[in-house]
């Protein structure tokens, strides 16, 4: 990516700015992108904008957000008493990034109080245009301007950010078929199925996302039309990776912890099935987890009424 710059909204109707560095356990996306690459820093942050809150990269820097001009803001990073204007608020970038949301956004997601980082900055009600510095600079300068955060109009509609995820869904053969098309060469082969499965399932810290609505999402860019691709049953011995009943995906939805939509169900138990039958080479232990993942999803997903 060539540009320097790119922009994001911010629609603040409640007329407050809720400033901090990481609020991720209640405004994220599905699925996740490579932030190493500015790629895929772009598209998280452009992700993040779509589910109300406006977060990008700023590296190590603990920047301040100044207001600078009528309705005009930055977060720049800046040396002792060359501030650009007024210090509204501080960021302490633990996470390397910033963020920030409408107040009563930030209450309807079930903020209880104010994170220790975070501080309230009072605004013009409206919709804020930030315009981010994707690269950094490379000298060392007074002051270095992350974004630039300006007023453009009055406030948009309030959206209901929960109403829409809660339509979202996917089975487990849509996520099977994005991740052929996305790593043909780890999951075309002949037992892509079964290591897709093994990963969902079975490895600890595999990455996806997964849904209240019972779906586990790895590429948030999947369209909700994507494909069906057929997953065969699994019928031979296979190593499966050595679960955790503390970190695996399959103990977490046989213990209640996860919700499984009825794709996701029949891969829990094609799995568990085959770890039965055949077993899970020399990984002998994940027996024992299958039978206590078998009988928590027995409890859960009663084979009788699937």
């Amino acid at each position: 990516m060539d540009q320097k710059n790119f922009n994001f909204e911010l629609n603040v109707p409640s007329g407050v700015m809720v400033v901090g560095n990481d609020f991720r356990d209640h405004f994220n996306f599905l699925g996740d992108f490579n932030t190493d690459e500015i790629d895929g820093r772009v598209k998280t942050t452009e992700a993040m904008a779509e589910v109300g809150c406006a977060h990008a990269f700023v590296g190590n820097s603990c920047p301040g957000m100044y207001l600078v001009g009528e309705n005009e803001f930055v977060i720049a990073s800046v040396m002792e008493g060359k501030e650009p204007g007024v210090k509204v608020a501080s960021i302490c970038t633990d996470l390397w990034w910033y963020s920030i949301v409408d107040k009563d956004e930030f209450l309807r997601r079930g903020f209880v109080g104010m994170y220790a980082d975070a501080q309230e900055v009072s605004v013009r009600p409206g919709v804020y245009r930030f315009a981010h510095n994707l690269w950094r600079a490379e000298e060392e300068n007074d002051v270095e301007v992350f974004s630039t955060i300006q007023w453009v109009r009055e406030p948009d509609p309030v959206r209901n950010f929960a109403a829409e995820r809660a339509t979202i869904q996917f089975t487990a053969g849509q996520i099977f078929h994005r991740s052929v098309q996305d790593y043909p060469t780890l999951y075309g082969g002949k037992n892509g199925a079964q290591m897709q499965a093994d990963h969902i399932f079975c490895v600890v810290g595999g990455g996806g996302s997964w849904h209240e609505n019972g779906f586990c999402l790895f590429n948030p860019d999947t369209p909700r039309d994507e494909p069906e691709m057929a997953i065969p049953i699994f019928d031979r011995e296979y190593e499966w990776y050595p679960m955790s009943w503390e970190y695996s995906a399959l103990c977490g939805a046989a213990e209640g912890k996860i919700n499984l939509n009825p794709s996701f169900v029949a891969l829990a138990y094609n799995i568990v099935d085959c770890i039965l039958k055949h077993g899970s080479g020399k990984y002998r232990d994940n027996i024992k987890v299958a039978e206590r993942c078998l009988e928590g999803l027995e409890k859960r997903y009663p084979r009788t009424k699937l």
